[in-house]
């Protein structure tokens, strides 16, 4: 994992740490985001890509974050279905 340095003012320094990877397998139409490391709080941003197979009947998957299982180790995601992994997703926050 790599840390970037932003300049958030002429006097602050920041370091950001983006993550990313894919979820398992969804339970009960949620699956859950482990990051590898913690953000300081759960302010970062999260972006979710929905994953099916070429050959799945479905044409499309909702994936949206459920802001309320929202924490600086985790995330968790409600699906619109049990396939797995439920998504990708790209997380950047300091």
């Amino acid at each position: 994992m790599s840390f970037k340095i932003l300049t958030i003012n002429s006097d602050v320094l920041a370091l950001v740490a983006p993550q990313g990877g894919a979820t398992g397998r969804p339970s009960g139409n949620a699956a859950t985001a482990k990051f590898g490391i913690a953000f300081n709080s759960a302010d970062y941003i999260i972006i979710p890509v929905g994953v099916i197979d070429a050959d799945d009947t479905k044409w499309g998957l909702t994936v949206n974050v459920l802001k309320d299982y929202k924490t600086a180790t985790n995330c968790t995601f409600r699906t619109s279905d049990s396939i797995a992994p439920a998504c990708y997703y790209f997380a950047i926050g300091l």
